[in-house]
C-alpha cells in the first residue's frame, strides 16, 4: 500500500501569531492593519507556516473586538493564495467550536491528535530541556527536582499550567527558579 508523501518541514519558516499583541488595541483599524501586515509577511516569504498556539484565544479575540472578519480573511488567505500553510492548536474541549467558526475549516485543515509523550520520552525531553535551563540560569537542577516536577504536573491540574507535557514541567521548574 502506498503511503501519502508529506512535505518536508525542514525548509519551512514558522511564524507564531502573538494573539495578545494582535488584540491588544480595541481599535478595529489597528487590529486589521496588524493582521494585514502579518499575512503580507507570510505571503512574501516562501514556504511559510503560520502557527496559532491557542486558536480558541484567537477566536475569542476576534469575537470580543468585533473583528470576526479576520477569521474570514484568514480562511480566504489559506484557501486562495496558497502562499502559506497554517497550524491551529486547539484543545479537545474547544475543537467543536473551532470547527464551527468557519465553513471551510473541515475542508482546509486536517485534524491531528497529538498525545502527550509517554514517561520514557518525557524523561528524555525534560533532561534535554533542563540542560538548557541550567545553562540559562547558571544553576544545577537535581534529578529529584526534575522527577518531582514531572510527577506533580502529571498528577495535579493547575490552571496556570494547563499546557501539554513537557511544557507544564518546564513552566513549573522555571517558576521555581525565578
Amino acid at each position: 500500500q502506498d503511503l501519502p508523501t508529506l512535505p518536508d518541514i525542514a525548509g519551512k519558516r514558522f511564524y507564531w501569531m502573538d494573539t495578545d499583541q494582535l488584540f491588544a488595541s480595541p481599535d478595529a483599524a489597528k487590529l486589521n492593519e496588524g493582521f494585514q501586515k502579518a499575512t503580507a509577511t507570510l505571503s512574501r516569504a516562501p514556504d511559510t507556516v503560520l502557527v496559532i498556539e491557542d486558536f480558541k484565544d484567537f477566536l475569542d479575540g476576534c469575537r470580543n473586538t468585533g473583528a470576526t472578519n479576520i477569521i474570514n480573511a484568514l480562511m480566504r488567505e489559506v484557501r486562495q493564495n496558497n502562499a502559506f500553510q497554517a497550524i491551529f492548536e486547539v484543545r479537545d474541549t474547544d475543537l467543536a467550536e473551532a470547527l464551527k467558526c468557519h465553513s471551510d475549516m473541515k475542508d482546509l485543515f486536517t485534524i491531528m491528535e497529538i498525545k502527550e509523550p509517554e514517561k520514557p520520552a518525557l524523561v528524555k525531553m525534560v533532561e534535554a530541556g533542563c540542560d538548557e535551563l541550567e545553562k540559562h540560569h547558571k544553576i544545577k537542577i537535581s534529578e529529584e527536582a526534575r522527577k518531582s516536577a514531572m510527577d506533580l504536573t502529571n498528577k495535579f491540574f493547575i490552571r496556570e499550567l494547563d499546557s501539554a507535557q513537557p511544557k507544564r514541567t518546564f513552566m513549573l521548574l522555571e517558576g521555581a527558579l525565578t
